[in-house]
This record gives C-alpha cells, sequence and structure tokens, in this order.
C-alpha cells in the first residue's frame, strides 16, 4: 500500500496504518532525532525512547494533521516536527533532572543552611513519604515518582499515555491516602 493511502487512512483513524507507516519512517525518524539531539542528550535519552515518545504523539494528534495536494511531503514535515519536539521535551527533561540533581547537591552539603538534625528530619520525611507511596497501585506510584521528579499532570499523562483528567482524579484520590497515612495536610505535592 502507498504511503499516502497509509496516511490518509491514518487521518481517519485507522491505528494500523498508522502503525505501518510510522514502522516505514522509523529510521528516517531516528536520523532526524540524531541530527536535532546533542551528544550530551543522547547520553540521557537514547534515540529509541525519543521516537518512541513521537509515536506516541504521532497516535494522539494524527487526526488533528490537515493535507491538502501533496500528502506525503506535508506528512513528512509535520512527522519531522512532532520528532524534533520530541528531541526539545527530553531536552527539557535532563534539564530538570539536572537542576534536580544540582538542588540534591546543595541540600547534601549546606553552606550555611539546615542543621544536622533538619535534615535528618528531611530524610525521615522523605523515607516515610516512599513507605507510604509504595502502598499505592504501581501506575499511581509511577504519577508520584514522575511529580516528583517536576513534571506537570499533563506531562504525566503524556508521558503515561492517559487523559490528564485520569491522572488528576487518580492523583487527589492517592494524596488524600497519602495524608492519611501520614497525618499530614500538606505534602506540597500540587497541580500544575
Amino acid at each position: 500500500m502507498e504511503n499516502e493511502n497509509l496516511i490518509l487512512q491514518a487521518m481517519k483513524g485507522d491505528a494500523e496504518a498508522l502503525e505501518r507507516l510510522l514502522r516505514r519512517y522509523q529510521p528516517w525518524m531516528a536520523q532526524v532525532a540524531l541530527k536535532a539531539a546533542s551528544p550530551q542528550l543522547l547520553r540521557y535519552a537514547d534515540a529509541d525512547e525519543i521516537i518512541q515518545y513521537a509515536m506516541t504523539t504521532c497516535f494522539r494528534d494524527i487526526r488533528g494533521l490537515a493535507l491538502d495536494e501533496q500528502p506525503q511531503r506535508q506528512f513528512e514535515a509535520w512527522l519531522g516536527t512532532v520528532v524534533r519536539n520530541a528531541v526539545r521535551y527530553f531536552g527539557r527533561k535532563r534539564r530538570r533532572a539536572l537542576l534536580e540533581l544540582a538542588s540534591d547537591a546543595r541540600d547534601a552539603v549546606p553552606e550555611k543552611g539546615p542543621t544536622v538534625s533538619k535534615l535528618q528530619r528531611k530524610r525521615e520525611r522523605y523515607e516515610r513519604l516512599n513507605a507510604a507511596i509504595a502502598t499505592l497501585p504501581e501506575d499511581t506510584q509511577k504519577m508520584f515518582e514522575l511529580r516528583l521528579k517536576g513534571l506537570t499532570l499533563s506531562e504525566i499523562a503524556d508521558t503515561l499515555g492517559m487523559k490528564r483528567a485520569m491522572v488528576n482524579s487518580r492523583m487527589d484520590r492517592a494524596l488524600e491516602r497519602l495524608k492519611e497515612a501520614l497525618g499530614s495536610t500538606s505534602l506540597n505535592i500540587s497541580s500544575e
């Protein structure tokens, strides 16, 4: 089947057609990702991970694609943009991870900061929080892990392939369970 036919079928919601199309374009997508990503980023996230994220985005957004006389060329331009946006997404994630690492390092070696006892209490609260999170269902644990890494609820929904409302609902229910388990009224894990 020609690429143009697959593109048109995919735009109408045919997931199998889109899957076949993306398999055909996967080597091309990898080239686009490798050109757009820095060597530092590729040490953080490999090209396959970036391509997988881009493919997920394609499944979510293909119906919004508007084509006219040259469907294949326009699809390729759109797909290239999706891949470059996926590279940017992982770049932002990497920067957040580096900032978090720097923040953790500052917390571990305070200049004029908290006392040893304050750090110990903070570590104990963190351990209690982790133990309470471990009692939650596995998918909800993953949501908290991503939230604690700094992802927004929308980014968590995108990452897990879920609707934002579902992530928000599960997080709210889980927060209530954690508050009960920890006896705390403020966990400091806000919505966006």
